[in-house]
């Protein structure tokens, strides 16, 4: 199991800086001004990318840490685990659902599909979620 937290960590540095990389290549354009060549879809799309990105690498730090300190046998890790779930609302659903929402826009304003369409995503997302919530609340 040790060796595989240690890949873990590798690997979660290496996540982070990638997904350093896309922000720093993308986000800059995608900020520019109106009259740059990029249309609204685009940008949207651009923005759900970048989103995701941030998520990746919140979510890597804090399980990269927690892990090291477990691996490290350093008793702040339980702390770590105890207010991971907190962690994930924030990058793994929050962000997501964000950036989710940034790419169903785009495809909004690039013609894909219709704003209809859209909200029915989005209802469809918080009726599954609900369901979810409450069949664990049930258990």
């Amino acid at each position: 199991m040790y060796s595989a937290i240690v890949v873990s960590a590798f690997l979660a540095v290496s996540c982070i800086v990638m997904s350093m990389a896309v922000i720093l290549l993308w986000l800059p354009g995608n900020l520019g001004e109106s009259k740059s060549k990029h249309s609204v879809s685009v940008r949207w799309l651009v923005t759900g990318i970048v989103a995701s990105f941030v998520a990746s690498i919140i979510d890597n730090a804090w399980w990269g840490i927690a892990w090291s300190l477990r691996y490290a046998d350093n008793p702040s890790w339980h702390w770590w685990f105890d207010f991971g779930v907190y962690s994930n609302i924030a990058s793994r659903q929050g962000i997501k659902i964000f950036a989710a929402w940034c790419h169903i826009k785009a495809a909004v304003e690039s013609g894909i599909i219709s704003g209809h369409a859209a909200y029915a995503c989005g209802l469809l997302a918080i009726i599954a979620g609900a369901l979810a919530a409450i069949s664990l609340l049930m258990l």
